[in-house]
């Protein structure tokens, strides 16, 4: 009897395995060819499955149109020949007019001036004339544009108190700079003197730098006469207003310069 038992208890074993081990989908081809395998999806053009006698191959896919039946691992049967194949379906005649056609087509191509962007350029209205010097930021700028040191010295030769400030701040600057190569060279000469002895070097040393102290002031006072000497030929001009203009399709930007 236990003998029994164990026999049948192998049989049932052996039996649920196989029926475990033939779990897979079947795909039947329009050439009657079959292909065991696990489906992992189905779309509206193509199956895309696993061989299962290839278990370690890649995913492969097949086109609906060349696939009749279908027959999942639960017995559900899926024939896909029975669907109707879409480039097989009856051919829809347009009757529609040339001239309707024409203007629908007219109506969806975008116009090329509206999609390439538009920038106008920017445009200065001014009242009166505008001959006052401005700084920005180290640099100046007359009527409108920038212009060089050289030729603001040019415009405001016009103005004799001004010219006579912009002089005064140019010999103020060319004194800095001849005192601050006089500050360096005692330096390098306080440098020499070392060997010598530190009671010729120090006091050489400390004439240098009262030198360099001096071409600091110097520039600095020469350099504010220049934007002085500007000051006194603004001074003498009446202002004016200037209206800067930029345009765009986006946006308008406006800048009223006094």
């Amino acid at each position: 009897m236990m003998r029994k038992t164990i026999l049948f208890c192998v049989f049932f074993l052996f039996s649920a395995f196989s029926l475990f081990a033939e779990e897979y989908d079947l795909i039947v081809t329009n050439e009657r060819s079959k292909i065991q395998c696990t489906i992992y999806e189905i779309t509206d053009t193509n199956v895309r499955y696993r061989r299962t006698d290839r278990p370690q191959s890649v995913i492969s896919s097949t086109p609906l149109s060349q696939i009749s039946v279908i027959i999942y691992h639960d017995g559900t049967i899926e024939t896909i020949g029975e669907q109707k194949n879409p480039q097989t379906g009856e051919l829809v005649e347009d009757t529609a007019p040339f001239g309707e056609i024409a203007s629908q087509n007219s109506e969806t191509v975008p116009s090329l001036s509206s999609t390439i962007p538009q920038t106008l350029p920017p445009s200065v209205v001014t009242f009166g004339d505008s001959k006052q010097i401005y700084r920005d930021r180290g640099e100046y700028q007359y009527a409108g544009k920038y212009v060089s040191t050289k030729e603001v010295k040019r415009i405001i030769q016009s103005d004799v108190f001004a010219a006579g400030q912009w002089e005064k701040a140019r010999r103020i600057v060319v004194g800095g700079y001849v005192m601050a190569g006089i500050g360096v060279t005692v330096d390098l000469l306080s440098l020499g003197l070392i060997p010598v002895g530190m009671e010729a070097s120090l006091p050489t040393l400390g004439v240098g730098l009262v030198c360099s102290s001096i071409s600091i002031g110097l520039l600095c006072g020469g350099y504010a006469g220049y934007h002085k000497a500007i000051d006194i030929y603004n001074s003498h001009i009446e202002p004016v207003a200037e209206l800067h203009i930029s345009a765009s399709p986006a946006s308008l930007g406006l800048a009223l310069r006094f």
